[in-house]
């Protein structure tokens, strides 16, 4: 029969690094603790079980627990969902399934899934008997056999429960194997036949007698029993056989799937029982429960253990996590003196690990235990030369040990008379066993194991063959034997030939100044020759070593940390590198990454500059501020995943009446709302307890979208103002690269307003329509009505507008007459005027005739000559007011002739206007002539200017021309 070994380090380490893990007395195991700080209604956890939805279900001395990975919902007696008792003392599955049963300090409940609440069964009669129920088992009837401690033992029937087993002592646990129910009390076991239906006696328990049994657990046709002394018995084959005595009340046993027994125990923490050749216990090592008391042990699915402690919270024990830590720890513990792990180197079966002020440690994982070097010295670097360990300290200079257990100085002066007693040493390399080159603060130091020689090589201003800066932090060595040296600024080759090194920068450029852009704090060659450097704030580079250029990865956008503090790889062109947010995986191949972090295993986000190493059987090592991880990487690599299904927990409708009404359908697949709870959100979740935080999740709504919407944090999502009709929410979840799993659907019926339903708005429609023919047949009478008013007042408005119109015709024909009649008087006035200025033109020609008589017969000059005369030029002088006075006249007669005229040319002359005047009064030429005083040929000569000026064709008359205008 091989042995069976749970050794938590990764269940692996005893055949990849050769050791016996058998033998061990204690398995260092990491636990993650889940305390009230997170929601845990108490830290004193009594019980566990998990549902069919993977849901953990949690009791504690105050209140149950439901955790689902993502969030922790909390029930006491003052809850909305209230429980009688707050004190929880077991928790089970009914067969079926649909329910879980919890056994309080006082009483016997239940949650009904499908009513979404917890229900109290009575036991006794006495409704007020206080029942501490211990634990609830089922018959093969599924009737259920409940033991309570102070009572006895009660069985289910038709009528109730009835006592089948009453103790004289206290009862502590009841078990039942082979149709025998085993009952634990203070004084022993007692046994009872559940077909035979009465108590019997078997003599292998004789020896428990007097004995203070605590814990009873059946698991396939074996019983194991835990006393109160610590004595741990095994009942098989009607043998009854003592396992194990740790000295500490026992108080829980449970099977993991790999066979292994856990055990809790009172202030002793727990322990695990390996079948093999000889049963061997094994006490799990780790500070939050070695000497703590552990209530309940409880294997859950995916092999996770879950440990109820007692002030401790609860404890998930993963015994899949590929990541195992070494940390800081007191006494006789594998830990550290100081968590900060600086350096790491294989040692065959053992690890040697150096520290930040907390020295060297040689850890042997087969005996569990750790030895401490050089204490309170700070180690950056180890490296193991012909059987001699080197250590390379800050500000201490370099220590070596021939027997690994007594350390040396080295004390030396280097070629430039310089000690090395506080050297910063950043990394060591061995050349061909004969060179030791040392990356430190002030350059690089090559010291020959045979001769002794210790030379140093620093940056120089004017050399350029010189080292790019003095500040190193790695020396390597690739495959065709060239040494390079990492600075913090620009990487070095080392020439043999010539004995200097030649710079290389990223940007090709050697005069930039120091910066964050050139330091490098890593280098590796992999199994395909590629030559890899890792920067401070830069992130990974690959060198081209044929043209000595810098090819910057892509995947550096994709990175979460610029930060490459290591490199190691391992097959399938996987780089692991360490920074300061956790352990990036980068394939070279498929150019695709995965990050851990705190939350995966690791011992935190930040790692330690050159802290790695390659260990025996493909383990590697990475060392960060909290300790170091060792693991498989092609188990974290292919770590298995279960088929995802979500849970679709809980429904958030946001209403104005009720802001946050928190609705559970987890039990249920469809819901109705009222139409005020048009606002609303789900909440959902793919329990796992050990990659919560990588899950994926892909949610629509069917009837509103049909694309899903990706989120890899949140794990709900809103809607809101959405109409009445029915909805279908889908989500479905993966883990990152994976393929996507189940639909989880939910349906989602959102009622309408009594004024959005069809009835409602068919009976609108109705009444609209009988309005409308009402409204019609209303609206025709009220225009008939208003049209018989309306003809009357037409009728007398149109009487008297047509008296108005008459009045205002009379007026008008009064006005015309008056215009006319003034018109004519104007018209007569104007034809006097005319004749005046005629007769006055006259008396000019006659006043003309008789000074030309006198002139040419001076000697009729007289005086009576010269009066006459003189009368007539009086009478001639008054000729242009007459002029004035008729074309006041005229305009008062003819103004829309003159206005007219005037459009047609303003720049008519006096003369033009009079001619104009005079044709208007019908003047003949030789009237014209003589009025105007001109000869009659003057006349015409006048009338042909006007014409011009007029722009009047020939075949125009000039008198109907100016006739007509103004008419």
């Amino acid at each position: 029969m091989n042995r069976v070994a749970l050794y938590y380090f990764i269940t692996i380490c005893s055949t990849s690094f050769g050791y016996d893990a058998t033998n061990n007395s204690t398995v260092p195991t990491k636990l993650t603790a889940l305390k009230a700080k997170q929601g845990l209604s108490h830290n004193n956890v009594t019980a566990l079980v998990q549902d069919k939805y993977d849901i953990l279900w949690v009791g504690t001395e105050d209140g149950l627990n439901m955790y689902d990975g993502n969030s922790i919902t909390s029930f006491q007696d003052n809850s909305e969902k209230k429980l009688t008792f707050n004190s929880i003392r077991t928790l089970e599955l009914d067969p079926l399934m649909n329910k879980v049963w919890i056994g309080t300090n006082g009483s016997l409940e239940f949650y009904d899934y499908e009513r979404d609440n917890f229900y109290r069964e009575h036991i006794t009669s006495n409704l007020n008997t206080i029942e501490d129920v211990c634990k609830i088992l089922w018959d093969d009837d599924l009737n259920k056999i409940v033991g309570v401690s102070n009572q006895g033992v009660f069985r289910e029937s038709k009528n109730g429960y009835r006592l089948i087993s009453k103790e004289t002592s206290q009862i502590n646990s009841i078990e039942k194997m082979d149709n025998l129910l085993f009952v634990a009390t203070e004084s022993g076991v007692s046994l009872y036949d559940l077909i035979l239906n009465q108590s019997i006696q078997q003599y292998q328990f004789d020896d428990l007698n007097g004995k203070q049994i605590k814990v009873l657990e059946a698991f396939d046709h074996s019983l194991y029993l835990g006393t109160a002394q610590g004595e741990i018995y095994r009942y098989e084959d009607h043998q009854l056989v003592r396992l194990a005595d740790i000295g500490h009340s026992i108080k829980t046993i449970t099977k993991d799937q790999k066979g292994n027994i856990w055990v809790g125990s009172e202030s002793n923490g727990a322990m695990i029982l390996t079948q093999g050749e000889e049963l061997q216990h094994q006490k799990i090592l780790n500070k939050k429960i070695s000497s703590k008391t552990i209530n309940t042990i409880y294997v859950g699915n995916d092999n996770i253990v879950w440990l109820g402690s007692f002030g401790n919270g609860l404890l998930q024990c993963n015994l899949n996590d590929p990541f195992y830590t070494i940390a800081e720890g007191e006494g006789n513990e594998l830990g550290l003196k100081n968590g900060s792990v600086t350096s790491i180197l294989n040692d065959d079966e053992k690890i040697w690990i150096g520290t930040d002020g907390g020295g060297l440690h040689h850890v042997d994982l087969q005996m569990m235990s750790t030895k401490v070097f050089l204490p309170s010295k700070s180690i950056l670097s180890l490296k193991e030369v012909n059987g001699i360990l080197w250590a390379g300290t800050y500000k201490d200079g370099l220590y070596f040990s021939r027997d690994k257990k007594n350390f040396q100085k080295l004390k030396l002066f280097d070629d430039q008379g310089n000690t090395i007693e506080k050297e910063v040493v950043w990394d060591i390399l061995v050349d061909n066993t004969t060179y030791l080159w040392m990356a430190t603060s002030n350059g690089i130091l090559k010291y020959n194991l045979n001769t002794k020689e210790l030379n140093r090589y620093n940056y120089q201003v004017d050399n350029p063959n010189s080292l790019s800066n003095n500040d190193c932090r790695k020396v390597f060595k690739d495959i065709k034997g060239d040494i390079w040296i990492g600075t913090f600024h620009g990487l070095n080759r080392y020439r043999k030939e010539s004995d200097d090194f030649k710079r290389l920068y990223f940007n090709n450029k050697e005069e930039d100044n120091m910066n964050i852009n050139n330091a490098i704090l890593s280098i590796y060659e992999d199994d395909k020759l590629n030559f890899w450097v890792g920067t401070f704030g830069k992130g990974l580079w690959r060198l081209n070593r044929q043209e000595d250029l810098f090819e910057v990865e892509e995947i550096n956008t994709a990175l979460p940390s610029l930060f490459i503090y290591s490199i190691e790889s391992s097959e399938g062109n996987n780089l692991w590198l360490s920074t300061n947010k956790g352990i990036t995986v980068y394939n070279t191949k498929t150019n695709t990454i995965l990050n851990y972090n705190a939350a995966d295993g690791l011992q935190g986000p930040q790692f330690n500059v050159g802290a790695s190493a390659k260990l025996s059987g493909k383990y590697l090592a990475f060392g960060g501020t909290n300790g170091v991880n060792i693991f498989n990487p092609n188990k974290v690599l292919n770590t298995s995943v279960k088929p995802l299904r979500p849970i679709i927990k809980n429904i958030i409708v946001h209403s104005s009446k009720v802001p946050f009404n928190t609705k559970k359908v987890i039990y249920k697949n469809h819901l109705i709302l009222s139409p005020e709870e048009r606002n609303f959100s789900f909440e959902y979740v793919a329990v796992d307890f050990r990659q919560n935080h990588k899950l994926e999740y892909q949610t629509r709504l069917l009837g509103f979208d049909n694309h899903w919407q990706t989120t890899k944090s949140n794990s709900s999502i809103l809607y809101s103002n959405f109409s009445p009709g029915e909805y279908t929410f889908q989500v479905r979840a993966r883990y990152p690269h994976q393929e996507w799993g189940a639909i989880q659907s939910f349906k989602l019926q959102l009622l309408p307003y009594f004024y959005e339903r069809l009835e409602f708005k068919l009976f609108c429609t109705l009444l609209l329509l009988i309005m409308g023919v009402f409204v019609y047949r209303w609206t025709i009478k009220k225009m008939d009505r208003n049209k018989m008013k309306m003809e009357g007042i037409i009728n007398e408005r149109l009487n008297v507008l047509i008296s108005e119109e008459q009045l205002l015709s009379d007026i008008e024909n009064q006005k015309a007459d008056l215009i006319k009649e003034t018109l004519d008087k104007r018209e007569k006035e104007l034809t006097t005027h005319a004749l005046r200025l005629l007769h006055l033109n006259s008396l000019i020609e006659q006043l003309d005739e008789k000074l030309l008589h006198l002139q040419q017969n001076p000697e009729e000059f007289t005086i009576n000559k010269i009066k006459s005369i003189r009368r007539d030029i009086k009478n001639a002088e008054n000729l242009e007011k007459e002029w004035e006075v008729l074309n006041q006249l005229f305009a008062e007669v003819n103004q829309p002739f003159i206005k007219e005229l005037q459009e047609l040319n303003k720049g008519l002359t006096d003369g033009n206007l009079r001619l104009c005047y005079l044709i208007r009064l019908n003047m003949s030429t030789k009237d014209i002539a003589s009025i105007m005083g001109i000869s009659i040929n003057s006349v015409k000569v006048a009338r042909k200017r006007l014409r011009k000026r007029l722009d009047l064709s020939s075949d125009v008359s000039l008198n109907d021309f100016i006739l007509n205008l103004g008419k």
